[in-house]
């Protein structure tokens, strides 16, 4: 009865893929989303340039939803469209309906980048903006049975999202600001490439730290379209930066297999080679395609050209005995029946030969399997050695700034996660490529604590224990995503609501271009401060106003005068070439972070300099910065070198020690840092931005 029950209900109009889909998962059966989307990629791994396919290969996909039957799922997702204007349900108007009814859907497929890649499909597959084929009178259907049931505890609230809907908007885009703090990275990351390119060196490793679900992955995709050069007419990309090639690489995905250099090797070689073609540059592409040719060549040579050879050699031999004409006279039956096989053996011989020439191209030329290089591991003297050199020379083939985004590797064990990393930091330690590490920072930072234990107590530092040390040693540069304020995103909801999407698009592009006019002759942060005081009394145009001054602020000219006004704390650092350059790193993504949501702190110099001061502290005591973080009424013990019994006993050191008394103070280079301006600087969430920085302890 209660199969019949689900076949009797009424389903929307199907294309050919949901009906096949319908028939095959068995309406009969409760499932959860998540197997009715894996089977849906499996169909059609070509979903959001080939994103689908990628998750398509996995046993199971991480969302969380209630069970129910195909039927239901189906008819969920069409509830949210016009009637009208879509006439049939294809694959990826569902996985467009679902996730606007289902949080749960739209949270994991938007993390990835999928479900905004999909709504552009559905709009260039039907020549229209997507909210013109949704139906905003039409009830949804429940997301939960608690709903069918009267009970409302689903989040969707009848009306989509708009956020969700208006994907060609600027503003939307721009993600609240976050787009402009990704150019500015941009500008930075490319100025960092040129004034190193000439100087032999070390690869630039930059870890993106924030908690799942909080929008890296959003954020490494603005990044790559400023990293990238622009198409002609588009807006899109850098005109004046280098032509940098962007690699995709997934940590999650890619832990299982092994060794963890080959894949990552494969994937930077197909990208750049696609990536060459694509910009046209067919003569560079071709050289790194014969140097991978040459490489999957040598790495299986002694296995495979040893048995290539053999069969050659009995080739030759039998095609000689072919043309060798016996003595007179010998009419045995064993001649001439040796006579009549030797064709017969010379054909078997040269198919065997072709056969195994085959094999030697398809296993060496073509394969790129992981088997494959577990085998060149094996039988290569020195593979490690081998595997450098071949990197080298395809980074100086591809000869363009590589940019690698290694994203969810706070999903990977904590072997896979130490052995990526030191393998970027030794086998792939080129300066031509730099790497961007998209994790929440605790996972990293419990990740080598717990696999370096033995040694935890003998290593650690005052205000430094082993997990900061690892992740300082392996990050020239740490970020954390940037957060807007409530005010601001009112604002643009209100905003976004007041006309057609088409004017709001102009209106705020206007915007844009006026505040980039206003700001591009600013050549110093304090000329760039004092501008970005006269505010317009409109919480969006301060907030247009504040992008284009983090864009400005990653110009030359600023991180010069920038530099200079550093120079006044360089007695504060610790003794080493490298802590002014972590200094103006830090400060430059601190500053970029304040202007987007905490400009105030900017205006006075005091202030300022405070900043500098709560920014030193953070680099070199990231236990200090914790404990302040939770507990700033206490900054006062630290700064006088009197603590209290309640401290921990690690921090009483650090409240004992004369160098941090003298970083709190300013040591007569500038105010002492003070209780209410380390209040104001915490609401600043920059999330452990410093170098080195780690989770409480």
């Amino acid at each position: 009865m209660q199969a019949q029950e689900f076949t009797e209900k009424k389903l929307p109009p199907l294309s050919a893929t949901l009906q096949r889909l319908h028939r095959t998962l068995d309406p009969s059966r409760e499932i959860p989303a998540s197997e009715f989307l894996l089977e849906l990629f499996r169909l059609h791994p070509e979903y959001a340039g080939g994103l689908a396919g990628k998750l398509a290969r996995e046993e199971i996909l991480p969302i969380e939803t209630e069970h129910k039957s195909s039927s239901d799922w189906l008819i969920q997702a069409w509830s949210i469209y016009d009637p009208a204007k879509v006439k049939v349900l294809d694959g990826r108007l569902f996985i467009v309906g679902l996730s606007l009814t289902n949080t749960a859907v739209q949270s994991y497929l938007d993390n990835i980048g999928l479900f905004r890649e999909v709504i552009k499909e559905v709009e260039e597959q039907n020549k229209t903006p997507l909210d013109k084929l949704l139906n905003f009178d039409r009830q949804p259907a429940p997301e939960s049975k608690e709903d069918q049931a009267g009970t409302d505890t689903s989040p969707f609230s009848g009306e989509p999202d708009p956020t969700v809907l208006h994907t060609d908007t600027p503003a939307l885009q721009d993600q609240l600001g976050r787009e402009a703090f990704a150019e500015a990275l941009a500008t930075w990351l490319s100025r960092f490439w040129k004034n190193s390119r000439s100087k032999p060196g070390n690869s630039f490793i930059m870890h993106l730290h924030g908690a799942w679900g909080s929008g890296k992955t959003s954020l490494l995709r603005l990044l790559e379209k400023h990293l990238l050069p622009r198409k002609q007419g588009s807006r899109s990309g850098n005109e004046n930066a280098p032509a940098w090639i962007v690699v995709w690489f997934n940590a999650w995905q890619h832990q299982h297999l092994q060794p963890s250099w080959w894949s990552l090797i494969e994937t930077i070689y197909k990208s750049a080679h696609r990536q060459l073609l694509q910009q046209g540059d067919t003569e560079r592409a071709r050289a790194v395609a014969r140097l991978d040719r040459r490489w999957r060549l040598r790495s299986g040579e002694n296995a495979y050209l040893y048995a290539l050879g053999f069969s050659l050699a009995t080739f030759l031999l039998l095609l000689a005995w072919t043309f060798f004409s016996p003595a007179d006279g010998a009419t045995s039956r064993l001649v001439s029946i040796a006579n009549l096989s030797k064709p017969v053996l010379t054909i078997i011989s040269f198919l065997t030969s072709i056969g195994s020439g085959i094999m030697v191209l398809r296993n060496n030329l073509f394969s790129g399997s992981a088997s494959s290089a577990q085998k060149f591991m094996h039988r290569t003297p020195d593979p490690m050695q081998n595997v450098r050199n071949h990197f080298k020379a395809l980074i100086e083939a591809i000869d363009r700034p590589v940019m690698v985004f290694i994203d969810d590797m706070d999903r990977c064990r904590k072997e896979y996660v130490i052995r990526l990393l030191e393998e970027i930091q030794t086998l792939f330690n080129h300066s031509a490529v730099y790497y961007t590490i998209a994790a929440d920072r605790r996972w990293l930072y419990v990740c080598f604590e717990n696999e370096y234990e033995i040694f935890r107590e003998s290593i650690r530092e005052p205000g430094r224990r082993l997990g900061y040390l690892f992740l300082e040693k392996a990050f020239q540069l740490s970020v954390a995503m940037p957060q807007m304020s409530a005010a601001v995103q009112e604002a643009f909801l209100d905003y976004l609501y007041q006309g057609e999407r088409a004017d709001i698009s102009q209106k705020l592009q206007d915007e844009k271009q006026a505040a980039e006019q206003e700001f591009a002759a600013i050549s110093s942060q304090d000329e760039l401060f004092a501008l970005l005081m006269q505010s317009s009394g409109n919480t969006l145009q301060d907030q247009v106003r504040r992008e284009a001054a983090v864009r400005r602020s990653a110009h030359e000219s600023i991180e010069v005068a920038t530099t200079f006004y550093l120079k006044k704390f360089a007695r504060l650092l610790e003794p080493n070439p490298r802590a002014m350059k972590r200094l103006v790193n830090a400060y430059g993504i601190y500053r970029a972070l304040a202007i987007l949501t905490h400009p105030h702190l900017l205006y006075d110099p005091d202030v300022r300099d405070q900043f500098v001061l709560w920014t030193i502290l953070s680099m070199r005591w990231p236990l200090l910065q914790d404990y302040l973080e939770g507990q700033p009424d206490k900054l006062f013990a630290f700064s006088s070198g009197m603590p209290d019994d309640s401290m921990p006993a690690e921090i009483r050191k650090l409240a004992e020690s004369p160098e941090v008394q003298r970083v709190i103070n300013g040591d007569g280079v500038c105010t002492p840092l003070s209780e209410s301006v380390l209040r104001q600087l915490l609401d600043l969430d920059t999330g452990g931005l410093a170098p080195g920085a780690g989770p409480p302890g």
